[in-house]
């Protein structure tokens, strides 16, 4: 009995770390994400600016993501009842691709 209780302990132990280093890994990505938004050469409002013009219509939503070392703005843009997906470069605010969205409509 003593011995299934030392292994509750300690795999309970182990749960407890690996949350921890998951929590201390994530709050790590998010900063190397804010450090990646500082150091981008274009800004958010620049990157709709590009889209809105891309498209013709209007952003309803952007984001930053940075991944796998490229840094985008991803734009939703909304014309004529199409949303389409806009991926601007953040270091030079070219368009990258764009794409319309499925809407599913009820």
């Amino acid at each position: 009995m003593m011995h299934r209780k030392s292994i509750r302990v300690t795999l309970m132990a182990s749960v407890l770390s690996l949350s921890t280093l998951t929590g201390a890994a994530t709050a790590l990505a998010a900063d190397q994400e804010d450090l990646a938004v500082m150091q981008a050469s274009v800004d958010i409002t620049k990157a709709i600016a590009t889209a809105e013009k891309h498209i013709g219509g209007k952003a309803c939503s952007a984001e930053f993501q940075h991944e796998r070392g490229q840094t985008i703005y991803e734009v939703d843009v909304v014309k004529d009842q199409t949303v389409t997906e806009v991926h601007i470069d953040a270091t030079n605010g070219n368009v990258i691709s764009s794409t319309p969205e499925k809407v599913d409509r009820k």
